[in-house]
């Protein structure tokens, strides 16, 4: 059966209608208003965090099961696409991320991760944005936005009376469900988790704490481990109907499916694990026992180990491209590398902006205009590689009045075959180098420095197959060898910021001499790197470690809470109606433990002197 027909099923069981614009995404605790996903009139609720994986069905009970489930499965399809940035459109159809959707996914991560800044403060279609670390609120609602779709496209499976015949769906949709929770909470903190998972319809809702939502999360995902490890168990018929399955509605992320029963069900148990190992490094300052011991059991049970078991949506998926070379492109002009990260990897001598590098392994482009400066200095056009200073007062629009237009861009031809990432294996690699530079049980054999060198090779923006990857690769190992990082100097074009030297004072180059805190520092440097563009896990890493070393934010336009060279450790509270508002007061903030401002710290985000 064909995707498209699925969709059509998606389309559905969830009565969608059109988004009127792009900020049009939904308040999770409002009640279903004209652009959200609606469910069926009748509305399960289930127990849905029991799964009796053990219980064993004929063929006639599974096919009964999955003709009763066939809407519910299609709008699975959806999940997946929605869970990365995609979005229901105005025919009611699911959508791939696109460069719209996409943008509201991720725009605040990224600026908060410092990948990248706004060149501009103005939008046709959209609110504005004053500096990096001003709360626009339709802007920071869209990572929630994303969010209560693939909920909603979720929870009518996890809760309808029949899942519970075909285990191991339940489970996997639990675990997207993990994957989607786990990510909103790290950005917002509290959130009806509970009350959403069992398909409360209306407010009130019940705001639950981070914790809570952490270790049930966990058991969802030590379930859904189990529950594929016993499938190797069951008899043929039912682990090839269950295959079947897999292929028709769980295959939108999995891009190395080999259709081979033993191989697929290794590779989610695989997926689930590494998940298990990223939430496991996030709490490591709040419960280092418990993250130790969730560590040590997901690389003992199978993480991702090679190219072929990581989770990705491919470009040929997304119009041909990552939506970022468009938004951050000579197309939109939206998104411009920050100069911390610019610098960060010059001062690495990084093959992303080597100037007499093949131009299609180059991130950045040279300026694209002449930046006069206001001692009537001139940048000549096309003369470097220059970002712009987070929190830098930018102008209003396009035009050539606005010189931060004239800034470096992404180049499109690096990232035009560039995926999106579910998970990546040099996440994986780096990991694991920490947790074994943390005295756990993780590498397998591995020290901390073959686990660290394995996430550099591995970091490429460029999927292996890709014609530029040999040559990336050749020079990726080469920059390896950097012991002592250049000092570079950031100078703004402008002359409207001070100029700056690098923070960077580490090589890339592994030494057994280090100190703990400067392997640390090199291992969550390099994993910034590779991560790029997942603004979400590197802000997440940025706000536990304190690495990489980057420039402060200049202070404007923030909350109130933060002063220079505070790091924003949260979004504020995504919705602002009335009912939202009262279930905040209720309980929300109760569970957040402080006051709904960019300055108060999560659970997992403990305030330690050093990291070990």
């Amino acid at each position: 059966m064909k995707l498209t027909k699925y969709l059509a099923m998606a389309m559905a069981v969830a009565g969608v209608v059109s988004f009127s614009s792009c900020l049009d995404y939904d308040d999770p605790e409002d009640t279903f208003q004209t652009n959200e996903v609606k469910l069926d009139d009748k509305v399960f609720h289930g127990n849905v965090d029991s799964i009796d994986y053990n219980k064993e069905y004929t063929l006639d009970q599974l096919n009964g099961a999955i003709g009763r489930l066939e809407n519910e499965l299609g709008a699975f399809i959806g999940a997946q696409q929605l869970i990365l940035g995609g979005k229901v459109n105005g025919s009611g159809a699911v959508e791939s991320p696109t460069e719209h959707s996409y943008q509201f996914h991720a725009t605040v991560s990224d600026i908060y991760a410092q990948y990248s800044v706004i060149p501009h403060s103005k939008f046709d279609f959209g609110d504005q944005i004053r500096a990096s670390y001003h709360v626009a609120r339709g802007w920071n609602g869209g990572a929630n936005g994303t969010y209560v779709m693939t909920k909603n496209f979720l929870t009518p499976l996890m809760n309808h009376p029949s899942v519970d015949t075909i285990p191991e769906i339940k489970a996997l949709a639990l675990l997207f469900y993990s994957f989607a929770s786990v990510r909103n909470t790290d950005l917002y903190g509290p959130m009806p988790y509970q009350d959403f998972k069992l398909n409360k319809q209306h407010a009130p809702f019940k705001y639950d704490s981070q914790e809570f939502i952490y270790k049930r999360s966990m058991e969802n995902i030590n379930t859904f481990v189990a529950c594929f490890k016993r499938l190797k168990d069951k008899p043929d018929y039912y682990k090839d109907r269950i295959q079947d399955l897999l292929n028709d509605y769980a295959s939108t992320l999995n891009t190395q499916n080999t259709y081979n029963p033993g191989t697929e069900i290794d590779k989610w148990i695989r997926l689930a694990n590494s998940l298990k190992l990223r939430m496991a490094m996030h709490i490591v300052n709040r419960d280092k026992a418990l993250a130790q011991q969730w560590a040590e059991e997901a690389v003992r049970d199978g993480v991702i180990e090679n190219y072929s078991q990581e989770f990705f949506m491919p470009s040929s998926s997304m119009n041909g491209h990552h939506p970022l070379a468009v938004i951050g492109g000579d197309s939109w002009k939206d998104f411009a590398p920050s100069a911390s990260f610019v610098t960060l990897l010059k001062s690495l001598k990084h093959p992303y902006v080597t100037q007499n590098s093949d131009a299609d392994l180059v991130l950045f482009t040279t300026n694209s205009g002449d930046i006069k400066s206001k001692d009537g200095t001139i940048t000549d056009i096309n003369s470097t590689i220059v970002g712009i200073r987070s929190g830098s007062k930018v102008g209003d629009f396009k035009g050539s009045d606005n010189p931060y237009i004239a800034f470096s861009r992404y180049n499109d031809r690096m990232l035009n075959n560039a995926p999106i990432y579910l998970f990546k294996l040099a996440e994986v690699y780096f990991l694991r180098a920490e947790g074994v530079l943390r005295g756990w049980n993780v590498g397998g054999g591995k020290t901390a420095q073959e686990l660290y060198e394995e996430g550099i090779r591995c970091s490429s923006l460029l999927l292996p197959g890709d014609g530029a990857s040999a040559d990336l690769n050749a020079r990726i190992e080469a920059y390896m060898d950097l012991e002592v990082p250049e000092n570079v100097v950031y100078v703004d074009p402008t002359g409207k910021t001070p100029n700056e030297p690098t923070l960077t004072k580490i090589g890339v180059k592994w030494d057994d001499n280090d100190s703990k805190e400067v392997k640390l520092e090199k291992i969550i440097t390099q994993k910034y790197i590779a991560l790029f563009p997942n603004g979400f896990e590197a802000w997440g890493d940025m706000r536990r470690t304190g690495y990489p070393k980057l420039f402060p934010v200049l202070p404007r336009y923030n909350d109130g809470s933060l002063v220079y060279g505070d790091l924003v450790r949260r979004m504020v509270f995504p919705n602002d109606d009335q009912a939202s508002i009262n279930d905040i007061q209720t309980t929300g903030l109760d569970a957040l433990g402080g006051g709904d401002f960019q300055g108060t710290r999560l659970w997992w985000d403990v305030k330690v002197n050093g990291n070990f």
